[in-house]
């Protein structure tokens, strides 16, 4: 007989994985020793939720054939019933309406016990680090064969966690060829999702230089570089260059991040009717498509 399907939610992922391979082995390294909660912290947009993503793939052979690797999306937690009403729908059981804290927290427990070793994928702790360190603190003495994997900006500050801090990708040394640009993980996520949008875009020497350039002055951070990266559909990395601003490297003291700018600087590359319309669609939570956004464009 074959081997059976792994048990999980994770979703298929979203273009090549690109770099953190020192993380992935620290990563690996905590989830060897029997580490049991294991917490990646960073600033927005520095990437924890992709590299929470691909560690846990990556134990899929670990767990998928016992209780599974499940992913449960806490970034909208307000409270500790919130979050165990959340990991019970992530394992498939549904709430029960008007049950407390204690009730379903111990339908929790019996619904891990029965599944052997799991690994939970908490992400998006951000604004509910105490009350998911409370949960936590709670199931991992009951559950002794489930495991804890969190993305959060601090560490829950729980007992027995291990803190993977995530920093920005690695960057060109300044004066580097066209070779040592190409190999450095800032450059090669941009010439990635370059590529992906814009179908057969190869750089040519120069234009790694600019590429090296526009991730320096973003500060390796993931998400802005993704952003940046978009806009080679009509931009080329020269051009970039040319249009981002100077100020979106990251300032702690006025708490703007290279995020925060790279989506400020792409608004307003924008035309006057494409800004209109994004401004419009703000109504959405969590997103919208085409047939969403015609009911509230004008």
């Amino acid at each position: 007989m074959g081997r059976k399907l792994a048990r999980t939610n994770l979703p298929v992922e979203r273009g090549a994985f690109v770099g953190r391979v020192k993380l992935l082995e620290e990563i690996g390294r905590h989830f060897d020793a029997g580490q049991r909660l294991i917490t990646l912290t960073g600033p927005e947009g520095i990437g924890k939720t992709r590299l929470g993503l691909r560690a846990a793939a990556v134990e899929l052979s670990r767990y998928g054939q016992h209780g599974g690797v499940w992913l449960v999306d806490v970034h909208a937690a307000e409270s500790a019933l919130w979050i165990v009403h959340a990991m019970l729908l992530a394992l498939g059981s549904l709430p029960e309406a008007g049950a407390g804290l204690g009730v379903e927290q111990a339908r929790l427990v019996d619904t891990l016990a029965q599944g052997g070793p799991t690994l939970l994928l908490l992400d998006g702790a951000n604004r509910c680090r105490a009350e998911l360190g409370y949960v936590i603190s709670q199931l991992l003495p009951s559950v002794p064969e489930c495991t804890f994997l969190v993305t959060s900006d601090k560490a829950l500050g729980a007992t027995a966690e291990a803190e993977v801090k995530i920093g920005s990708l690695k960057l060109a040394k300044q004066g580097s060829d066209a070779r040592h640009i190409a190999a450095a993980e800032a450059v090669a996520l941009f010439v990635e999702r370059a590529a992906e949008a814009r179908r057969g875009f190869t750089p040519t020497p120069a234009d790694l230089q600019a590429c090296a350039q526009i991730v320096r002055q973003l500060d390796g951070v993931p998400q802005a570089i993704e952003i940046a990266a978009a806009r080679t559909r009509a931009l080329t990395p020269r051009e970039l260059v040319e249009r981002l601003p100077r100020k979106v490297t990251l300032l702690e003291k006025e708490r703007r991040s290279a995020l925060a700018g790279a989506v400020a600087w792409s608004v307003e590359l924008l035309a006057p009717w494409e800004r209109a319309a994004l401004a419009q669609c703000a109504v959405f939570s969590g997103g919208f498509d085409v047939a969403a956004a015609s009911h509230v464009l004008d």
